[in-house]
């Protein structure tokens, strides 16, 4: 799976060269895109721990009572 994130790289790498822009503008570029990938899958991982609790409301308060949290 790495391999082809390199090859990926490389590739968006010969296409900056190609249309005229230097490779430190694509290191800014290419972290940007990485720290932007990294904040969509935070928010995922989120989005989808939120959304089973909110769908079972219940199982999570009897989940939560079972170690002495009170149920409001």
């Amino acid at each position: 799976m790495i391999f082809l994130y390199i090859v990926i790289a490389v590739i968006l790498l010969v296409i900056f060269i190609k249309i005229g822009l230097h490779a430190d503008t694509f290191v800014k570029w290419l972290k940007a895109f990485f720290i932007l990938i990294g904040r969509i899958l935070l928010v995922l991982i989120f989005l989808n721990s939120g959304i089973g609790k909110v769908g079972n409301f219940e199982g999570t308060a009897q989940y939560m009572a079972k170690f002495g949290m009170p149920h409001t």
